[in-house]
C-alpha cells in the first residue's frame, strides 16, 4: 500500500514550493522454489554432490539428473574443510522460508533497509538439516558471549531505479540450528555476525529482454560463469507466481563463522559458508509522494502527486 500523507494547514502570505514525502513499508519475501507442480514432499531437498561445473545454480547446463533433484532455488554452500577454493563446496543444502525487510526511503531512489525476520529451512540429506534464523539483540545467541554474535546491525541500503542498478546490500546476524540434532529448535550450532548479502532487488516487470536492456546484472559472488541475465529470464522468471511484484537476488561470499559447536567436528577457521538467495514478494514498495504546495490568497493548498 502506498503511504498517504494528509496535510491540512493555513498560512499567511503567498508561497510556492514542492515537498517530497518518502514512504516506508514492511515486506515479506518468500524463497523461490521450483514450483508446486514440480516440487516433491522432500522440499527443501538436497543439492547432492558438487556439480562438475561448480556454479551451484540449479537448472543450468551442468545439472544432470543426479544434481539438485527437484531442488529449491536458494542454497547455503558449506566448505567443511576450508580447502575447496573460492567457489568450491562440499555440500549445498537447499533453502525454503521467508525473509522480512523494512524499507525507509531517504531520497530519490535511495532506501535504508532493515532485516526484521529471517527463517529458512535447509536440508542437505534426509538426516542433515541446516535451518537458519535471525539474531537480534534479545536473542539467546546474542546473550551468550561465546557465540560471538551481537544481533546488531541487521541493516543496509537499496538503490532503486535503473541508474542505481537496482542494487541492494545488507548485513545480517544469523545462526544455524541443529544440523545433527534432529531439528531441536534453537540449538545454536554456527553463528555469523554482520554477514553481508549483496545483490539486486528489482521489479518483476523488468524480467524481459527489453526490460533488462538498460541494466547490467551479474552473479554477485561470481559463482556462475554463464549469462546471468539469461538465467534469470529462462529459469527464474517463469517460476515466479503471477502476482509477484519484486525479485530479490542476494549472495554471501564464503565467510568464516564466529562460532561452531563442538558437535560438528570443525572450527571457525576451517569452516566456510556462502549462499545464494532468490526470493519474491507480492507486496508493493511505496514510491515517493510529491506534494505541490501552492499559496493562494493566504491559504496553502496541498496537492498530492505520486511518482
Amino acid at each position: 500500500m502506498k503511504n498517504l500523507l494528509s496535510v491540512v494547514t493555513a498560512v499567511a502570505g503567498l508561497g510556492l514550493g514542492i515537498v517530497q514525502a518518502f514512504g516506508s513499508t514492511s515486506t515479506q519475501f518468500n524463497l523461490l522454489t521450483r514450483g508446486a507442480g514440480q516440487a516433491t514432499a522432500q522440499l527443501p531437498s538436497g543439492a547432492g554432490v558438487n556439480p562438475s561445473g561448480g556454479d551451484w545454480l540449479v537448472f543450468t547446463g551442468d545439472d544432470s539428473s543426479g544434481y539438485n533433484p527437484q531442488g529449491a532455488l536458494s542454497h547455503n554452500f558449506a566448505d567443511l574443510t576450508g580447502a575447496m577454493g573460492a567457489a568450491g563446496f562440499n555440500m549445498a543444502p537447499s533453502l525454503t522460508g521467508t525473509l522480512n525487510l523494512d524499507f525507509n526511503q531517504t531520497g530519490t531512489n535511495a532506501w535504508n533497509v532493515s532485516v526484521t525476520g529471517l527463517s529458512y529451512s535447509g536440508q542437505a540429506a534426509q538426516t542433515i538439516s541446516m535451518n537458519q534464523h535471525l539474531v537480534t539483540p534479545g536473542s539467546l545467541a546474542a546473550l551468550t558471549p561465546s557465540y560471538n554474535v551481537d544481533g546488531n546491525g541487521n541493516a543496509g541500503a537499496w538503490s532503486s531505479g535503473t541508474a542505481g542498478g537496482w542494487t541492494i546490500q545488507y548485513d545480517v546476524d544469523f545462526y544455524f540450528d541443529s544440523i545433527f540434532n534432529n531439528n531441536d529448535n534453537y540449538t545454536v550450532d554456527v553463528t555469523f555476525n554482520d554477514a553481508q548479502q549483496i545483490g539486486y532487488l528489482l521489479p518483476t516487470s523488468l524480467l524481459t529482454t527489453p526490460g533488462l536492456a538498460g541494466v547490467t546484472l551479474n552473479d554477485p559472488a561470481n559463482l556462475y560463469t554463464g549469462d546471468f541475465e539469461n538465467y534469470l529470464l529462462t529459469q527464474i522468471a517463469p517460476r515466479l507466481p503471477g502476482n509477484a511484484t519484486y525479485l530479490l537476488i542476494t549472495q554471501m561470499v564464503k565467510t568464516h563463522p564466529g562460532f561452531v559447536s563442538g558437535d560438528l567436528s570443525t572450527t571457525p577457521s576451517m569452516l566456510l559458508i556462502g549462499n545464494t538467495t532468490f526470493a519474491y514478494t507480492t507486496s508493493a514498495i511505496p514510491e515517493p509522494m510529491g506534494l505541490s504546495l501552492l499559496g493562494v490568497g493566504g491559504m496553502l493548498l496541498v496537492r498530492r502527486r505520486f511518482n
